[in-house]
């Protein structure tokens, strides 16, 4: 008696994803039905499901669908802690738009597994390799703009955007993001006589940082204001905290990890005592700590690709609003007499 060998079918990273959000909707669902649903195999359903948050994980950061086959299994490598940390290093970097060469790479290798005391550790081309296959890192030109981002990547989050904010309302989906306002400079662009010169002063430098927190229904939370003074005289004899803003002080008046934190828990309680649940969107800034994504209760992060919120479209609206209304007051004060 002869039997034929069901051919086995290796899932995409999407396809998983997919199986994952079905069973979750259907909790009563059997491992039998969704193999048949998907054609695969029960016991490669099982296992998905064993390391669903892995896979949803992956999913999230946008990594490539040919990079993840769940036909091959995950390996723990010898130097996994080294390749962990080595790719935060890479993820702060790229974040300020600096792209390490492989010899930079393959030093702070070294330099980590100095520090964890992995003696037997060699940054060899072979590592390398292997570690920007595993992390879906590619050598690239560096360009300096942002038109130069991989089409395919803004294609394909633009595709998984909509899986990821499933069943969240308008009003859940939110985004944070931050600019630096020179409150002292002019605009560069205005009205003269034709032949006639317009000539202005030394450019003002003077910046503060104001950050947004703003939902796809057009709500908002209060702005935050971030300044070089932890008591400027201006605010002599005012309530801080009756201001219309949120305001904290940072010797450069730069947003950083700490700042941030002490901003979404403050949102994060909020949305507590109402029994709310939210989806923030964020950009891989160096100030967007990665180390914040699993610790609000009611608050679910999901970082963007770096560079891509130019094309994705999310906040150069808010940005070039605010630009244009800022330079609108600065001119109607100026111009009063």
């Amino acid at each position: 008696m002869s039997s034929t060998k069901k051919a086995r079918n290796a899932l995409s990273l999407k396809k998983k994803y997919e199986l994952i959000e079905m069973r979750k909707k259907n909790p009563h669902i059997t491992s039998r039905i969704l193999a048949d649903k998907f054609n695969c195999g029960k016991t490669q359903v099982n296992t998905i499901l064993a390391h669903q948050d892995n896979i949803r994980e992956q999913y999230e950061s946008n990594i490539s669908n040919d990079s993840v086959v769940l036909g091959k299994r995950s390996r723990t490598c010898e130097f996994g802690e080294i390749n962990e940390l080595l790719y935060k290093w890479y993820s702060i970097a790229t974040a300020r738009n600096i792209y390490p060469s492989g010899p930079q790479l393959c030093e702070k290798a070294r330099l980590i597994a100095e520090q964890l005391s992995f003696h037997n550790f060699k940054a060899s081309n072979g590592w390398l390799d292997c570690w920007k296959k595993r992390y879906d890192v590619h050598r690239m030109k560096v360009c300096g703009e942002s038109g130069d981002v991989s089409g395919e990547t803004v294609d394909s989050w633009k595709e998984r955007l909509p899986e990821l904010v499933h069943g969240y309302s308008a009003e859940n989906i939110w985004n944070l993001d931050e600019t630096g306002c020179f409150w002292r400079a002019l605009p560069e662009y205005g009205f003269g006589k034709k032949g006639s010169q317009c000539k202005g002063g030394k450019k003002a430098k003077q910046r503060f940082t104001i950050c947004f927190i703003a939902n796809a229904a057009g709500g908002k939370e209060v702005a935050c204001v971030i300044w070089k003074s932890k008591k400027p005289r201006c605010f002599k004899g005012i309530d801080v905290s009756k201001l219309p803003v949120q305001y904290f002080s940072q010797p450069n008046a730069w947003m950083t990890g700490e700042i941030l934190d002490e901003l979404l828990s403050q949102v994060n309680r909020r949305l507590s005592s109402s029994s709310r649940y939210i989806v923030l969107l964020m950009d891989n800034a160096g100030c967007h700590p990665h180390e914040l994504k699993e610790k609000y209760s009611n608050i679910k992060i999901i970082f963007l690709p770096p560079n891509t919120t130019s094309h994705l479209g999310i906040d150069k609206y808010c940005w070039n609003f605010f630009g244009k209304y800022r330079h609108m007051e600065a001119m109607r004060n100026m111009l009063e007499i």
